[in-house]
């Protein structure tokens, strides 16, 4: 998840390239559709925008103004076609999914009140690392408690229901630092299987429950605008403009990462315009080298370098990352990761600058890179 404010779009479109060929080499031309922002601290419509155009249709965020929540609540409007302020027509519309609550821990994610959906994060057993601070912890499912406890969460789920205008409910599962051990998985899916199954099986609750994806869910959102639309109405309004400067509790306003750490910002502006340099300077060398048949000109360990410097250009772009908002020790690693790709990014430059300007390119097999750089 890039942040959205001190990010630069050339950085954010570096890595949607360099992910999606990761998802074509690695996992057969899987393309996501649905994009997934629930930590950058506030929400840019430059996102929104560069979404559409890698082919995203849907997107979810979740840090906005805690005023902003309510008055979106109140009108039922958490979910919209965020479209340009420029764009006269819908050609930049992707439908917006806004989280109502304060987080997106599973406390603040089943319904409206956390002491009830904290007792179904199965993490958080009597005698584990994490408990429910509101001090009521999670039950196991048993064929005894079931009924009781699956009331209690449909509950939730009815309630948080009222503040869209679909009659379907997305209740993701997850936090920080979860779903590492193999007990979490068990604990997690067995006892909601337990639940889900009671739901299911009782008509009179008339609910029907799974577990699913991000894209799952907007793919039954999108059957229901589908089916309204036919009946000549239009369930979502139209939104543009961009959800800065956050705030998740009075006045707290999250802008400091706006400037933090700036030494840090102006490295993540340099190394982006280095690899810009070099990708089409090792362009250039590169058919250079082929066509004389240059050996010595390293292409491989070139391309590997390349890869690395825009990985570690994408990662920067991590919302606690070019923030400033990381532990010192992972901002040090950060500095080093850039630095050093820095570092062979000028090496790729000055082996691809040379070749392109000898007159003789197979005079390029007597220059060492140790020359070169001296």
């Amino acid at each position: 998840m890039p942040d959205e404010a001190a990010a630069h779009y050339f950085a954010i479109i570096d890595q949607l390239i360099e992910g999606h060929q990761w998802l074509e080499k690695n996992l057969g031309g899987v393309k996501p559709r649905s994009g997934w922002a629930i930590d950058p601290f506030g929400h840019s419509p430059t996102m929104a925008y560069l979404l559409k155009r890698a082919g995203f249709s849907h997107m979810l965020i979740q840090r906005v103004h805690y005023a902003v929540k309510k008055h979106f609540a109140l009108h039922k409007t958490l979910e919209f076609f965020w479209r340009q302020n420029w764009d006269l027509g819908s050609g930049t519309d992707i439908f917006c999914h806004m989280m109502p609550f304060y987080s997106y821990d599973i406390p603040h994610t089943c319904g409206p009140d956390p002491k009830i959906c904290c007792q179904f994060d199965f993490k958080r057993f009597p005698g584990g690392r994490f408990g429910c601070p509101w001090g009521v912890p999670p039950e196991t499912i048993t064929h005894q408690n079931v009924q009781n406890r699956a009331e209690m969460l449909l509950d939730q789920y009815r309630k948080k229901s009222k503040l869209f205008r679909t009659k379907v409910v997305l209740a993701p599962l997850g936090d920080d630092f979860r779903y590492c051990e193999r007990t979490e998985w068990d604990h997690q899916f067995k006892n909601y299987q337990m639940l889900f199954d009671y739901m299911n099986s009782q008509p009179n609750l008339n609910v029907k429950i799974q577990f699913g994806t991000l894209s799952d869910y907007f793919d039954a959102v999108d059957k229901e605008d589908t089916e309204s639309r036919e009946n000549s109405q239009l369930l979502f309004p139209v939104v543009s403009g961009d959800f800065f400067t956050y705030a998740d509790r009075d006045d707290h306003y999250w802008s400091g990462y706006f400037t933090s750490r700036p030494f840090y910002k102006r490295l993540d502006r340099i190394l982006e315009s280095h690899i810009r340099a070099a990708e089409i300077l090792y362009h250039f060398a590169l058919k250079q080298a082929q066509k004389y048949d240059i050996g010595a000109f390293l292409s491989s360990s070139h391309y590997t370098a390349l890869t690395e410097a825009r990985r570690n250009l994408g990662l920067f772009q991590h919302h606690d990352a070019i923030t400033g908002t990381a532990k010192d020790w992972v901002v040090v690693d950060y500095g080093i990761r850039l630095f050093h790709s820095l570092l062979s990014l000028k090496k790729i430059i000055g082996h691809a600058a040379l070749l392109l300007i000898l007159k003789d390119k197979r005079s390029y097999d007597l220059f060492s890179s140790d020359t070169l750089l001296d």
